[in-house]
């Protein structure tokens, strides 16, 4: 709980009206003014809340591998390779590293920096970024024409995949958060999580 007014609202016995917010993360957002009243000898009190939230950039990444590729690469090493003359650990190591290693070349990551609302779910993640993009050209498509059925399907499939990805992210997020077997540690989380 955080007081905003410091300002006198009764000049005649300096009194000062409390204005309280009870998040301190949204104390600094609001501000308060006081007006001269010729009615009363009461100021009047003007409280603005600031709706634009502070944007910050976060550093989005999504990595792909092409396990088509990874497949035939390695399918056609099995073939060329003859692994029937190694001792059975060195043929698993031999298997376990070229596999690993057209994983690694058949992997791609993309490295995005958007802005970002500064309270923005730490699940947020390159899915919803691109699929919220697609859904907003949908929209601003549809804006310019509300009857067409086809936008307005296209729309609702965009939503549709937009809240299938923030419920995927979200239920991720939780499972790796909550993923450990030290009670301490994970009853400090659920309390870190409750607020």
């Amino acid at each position: 709980m955080a007081v905003t007014n410091s300002f006198v609202t009764r000049p005649s016995s300096n009194n000062i009206l409390d204005h309280v917010v009870c998040s301190v993360a949204n104390s600094s957002r609001v501000s308060n003014y006081t007006m001269d009243c010729d009615l009363s000898d009461h100021s009047y009190v003007l409280t603005v809340l600031k709706l634009k939230m502070e944007q910050e950039r976060r550093t989005l990444t999504k990595t792909w591998t092409n396990y088509t590729a990874v497949n035939d690469d390695y399918r056609s090493f099995l073939q060329e390779y003859q692994l029937d003359l190694l001792v059975p650990n060195e043929r698993l190591q031999a298997i376990t590293e070229r596999y690993a290693l057209l994983t690694k070349k058949h992997t791609r990551t993309t490295t995005v920096e958007v802005k970002v609302k500064h309270n923005c779910c730490p699940w947020f993640n390159y899915d919803i970024w691109k699929l919220s993009n697609i859904k907003d050209k949908v929209l601003q498509k549809w804006k310019a024409n509300r009857l067409d059925d086809a936008q307005t399907e296209l729309l609702a499939r965009a939503n549709q995949k937009l809240n299938e990805a923030k419920r995927k992210a979200k239920a991720n997020y939780h499972s790796r958060l909550f993923c450990t077997s030290n009670p301490k540690l994970l009853w400090s989380r659920i309390n870190e999580v409750l607020g």
